[in-house]
Order: C-alpha cells, then structure tokens, then sequence
C-alpha cells in the first residue's frame, strides 16, 4: 500500500473482525445482558489469569525430550486432528524422507552454505535436484546431482525454466547469466 492511500471501509471492518475487537454497540449489548449477572469465582479466576497471561500451563517450563517424544506420538496419524485417512502420496513421503533431508544438509555443507548463484552466505537456502528429481529417481540422493540456491534465486530459477524436467544444461545457463 503506498504511503498516504487510505483502506476501505470493507477492509477496516475485516480487520478489525480478524483482531478480534468488537464494536460499540456489541459491547454496549453485550454488557446490557450482563446486569444484575455475577460471573463465578471460576470464571473470574480463568479471566484473570488470562488478563496476566498466565493461562498456559507451559508458559516458561522446558520440556523433557522424553515429554516433547511423547506429545509428538500423541498426536501421529489417526490422533491427529488433521488426519485425512493417510492419504500422503507416494511423492509427498520421499520429499519429506529424512534420507532426502540428509542429502540436502550434505549438499548445503560442500557448498559451504552459500548460494552458488548470487554468493547469499546461510539464510533460507534451498538444495536444488540438477538431474531432475522425477526422472532421475537412482540419482535422487547423490550429492552431486545437487546445488545450493538461496529462495529467491531459487524461485527465480523455476520460474525462468519452469518446475518440471530440468536439465543440467538450464543450470549452467542459469549460473553464467547475471
């Protein structure tokens, strides 16, 4: 938004419904049907508590790795709430192995954690498949058939020479242009 441009009336009244706050005439309803109402001591505690952020059991507490293990397992497939019925595909499980994840620290690591394109040293990089990802499957986690981008060099990549069937030959291009 540019520097003096006023937001919409729509625009104010979605965020103000998105941080929560009410308008006047809620509030005033809101305490009308309050009178002659007492909260209870449970309630005035809970609200209390939760004026001084007290309220999360947490709050300040380290966990064990045993506990934080436990949590994690309590919450793994069908126990999570977002559980779909293990519906991951095949594509999605190899993209989050921890073997492909081993592969993408080891390529950061011989590139020192630098981008090889624009020299950015350690902030969001990216191990980028030179042999595509799809076709090659055999060289998938091989050290070589990797190279470290930052994100935005990354992203600028796909979008010069798209996301599918790369070769080797649009790196070396993409390399030597400035």
């Amino acid at each position: 938004m540019e520097k003096g441009s006023k937001h919409t009336k729509k625009a104010i009244k979605n965020m103000i419904k998105a941080q929560g706050h009410r308008s006047e005439v809620t509030r005033e309803k809101m305490g009308i049907s309050m009178r002659g109402k007492q909260h209870s001591k449970t309630t005035k505690l809970k609200m209390s508590k939760s004026h001084k952020g007290l309220n999360t059991w947490s709050k300040g507490r380290k966990l064990s790795a045993k506990t934080c293990r436990k949590m994690g397992l309590s919450r793994k497939g069908p126990k999570n709430p977002a559980w779909k019925g293990g519906i991951s595909s095949k594509h999605d499980k190899l993209r989050s192995s921890a073997k492909l994840g081993i592969w993408r620290k080891r390529v950061f690591a011989r590139d020192n954690y630098i981008c090889q394109k624009c020299g950015q040293r350690g902030y969001r990089l990216n191990a980028h498949h030179i042999f595509n990802f799809t076709e090659y499957p055999s060289l998938r986690r091989d050290i070589n058939n990797g190279i470290t981008f930052c994100e935005k060099c990354h992203r600028r990549f796909h979008r010069l020479y798209g996301t599918y069937y790369n070769t080797p030959e649009q790196v070396l291009e993409f390399m030597e242009n400035k």
